[in-house]
């Protein structure tokens, strides 16, 4: 009986003196991470762009009538609740320090915050543009910084319209960047990570009678960021 061999080759890495991988802004390239039991954050891992998230599709909105479509006015629909104003909001300057489990329940005493809107145009964190090199160091993907990378939690109420009973409702985001999570009365509801593009979530089944609360957490750097860049040069 012939035996088979399984011979396991393990491989060590080094590096000459005096050389050292770069970037190409002429920067050190990151020492790669620890390997440890996966359990990574979905802004970390390549494979996610979205939990729980409605598929992409063509925009369009509910009427009640054939009227109003024809008029084409969504806010006057009588199916359209708009979230923009202002929202609570904390905001952290590393994940470490964000709130935690801060969906479970109504928060108070945060800062009040205009949705939608910049928060570095609301005076947090700084505007950083980069047209050619990563915004952010260091460059390891698929992971992102963890000593600056700025986190914004937000958390607002709303009631449902008395004519929405039994209707299908879903929550609409504009655009987030770069990557979120949201719940809803304490459920986890979904994540996305399209930074400039909408992201929709079916939220029938998390609604309650009477007063609903909405909390998302957003990071400003995801992985979807290297895919990006490597992509547009932006």
């Amino acid at each position: 009986m012939m035996k088979r061999l399984l011979s396991i080759l393990l491989l060590t890495a080094f590096s000459s003196t005096g050389l050292y991988a770069q970037l190409v802004d002429k920067t050190p390239a990151p020492i790669p991470n620890v390997p440890t039991v996966y359990d990574a954050e979905p802004w970390e891992n390549p494979l996610v762009d979205g939990i729980n998230r409605d598929a992409a599709r063509a925009t369009a909105y509910s009427y009640s009538s054939i009227k109003d479509a024809l008029a084409g006015d969504r806010e006057k629909s009588g199916r359209m609740l708009s979230l923009n104003g202002y929202w609570d909001f904390s905001y952290a300057a590393k994940p470490a320090d964000a709130p935690k489990d801060f969906y479970k329940s109504r928060v108070s005493g945060w800062k009040k915050i205009i949705v939608p809107s910049s928060i570095e145009m609301q005076g947090y964190d700084k505007p950083i543009y980069k047209s050619a090199v990563y915004p952010f160091r260091p460059v390891n993907p698929p992971h992102v910084p963890k000593d600056y990378n700025g986190v914004g939690s937000y958390q607002r109420t709303f009631t449902l319209p008395a004519g929405w009973k039994d209707m299908n409702i879903t929550l609409h985001f504009g655009g987030v960047s770069s990557g979120f999570k949201v719940w809803l009365n304490g459920k986890f509801l979904g994540y996305g990570e399209d930074s400039f593009l909408p992201s929709e979530f079916n939220i029938t089944p998390y609604l309650q009678a009477g007063e609903n609360v909405i909390s998302v957490q957003l990071i400003r750097w995801s992985d979807g960021y290297f895919w990006k860049t490597r992509i547009s040069g932006a």
